[in-house]
């Protein structure tokens, strides 16, 4: 792994569209710390959280993997504190009812963001299968810049 600039100092923010093992997440949060970062979040679009996720979670330096409700995650929740699952239904829900009337999906993104920018942390839309996840944070500290491991 390489990290590109400098964390020193600073909230540090993972982004991936799935997690499996979590051992690059794990990887990488230990990274991000021992560069200096104070604090490693990591979101998540997808949850699956197969074999060692959860003992890698437990034991790695992200404080919280915020993931989308995308795959049910109740029990995997009660074996590990640092993971918060987020509500995406409306957001879908809106997403198919503007793409069934032809209307823009990413502006109804932009419309969402602009009535939640409070919780907001990252939105990403996906044209090409017409849907929109976001993802927030309401533990997030407004106004620290973080820097994006790559």
């Amino acid at each position: 792994m390489v990290l590109v600039g400098s964390v020193k100092g600073k909230i540090a923010i993972l982004v991936d569209d799935m997690a499996d093992t979590c051992g690059t997440l794990g990887l990488a949060a230990r990274n991000l710390l021992d560069s200096g970062a104070t604090r490693v979040f990591a979101f998540v679009t997808h949850g699956i959280l197969s074999g060692p996720a959860i003992k890698v979670i437990n034991e790695s330096g992200l404080e919280k993997l915020v993931v989308t409700n995308t795959m049910p995650l109740q029990d995997k929740m009660s074996q590990c504190p640092k993971i918060e699952q987020i509500d995406v239904s409306q957001v879908l829900a809106e997403t198919i009812r503007r793409s069934h009337f032809g209307e823009s999906v990413v502006s109804g993104c932009r419309l969402w963001v602009a009535k939640r920018s409070a919780d907001l942390c990252s939105l990403t839309c996906s044209t090409r299968f017409r849907t929109a996840m976001v993802l927030e944070y309401r533990y997030f500290v407004s106004g620290q810049k973080g820097s994006m491991y790559m």
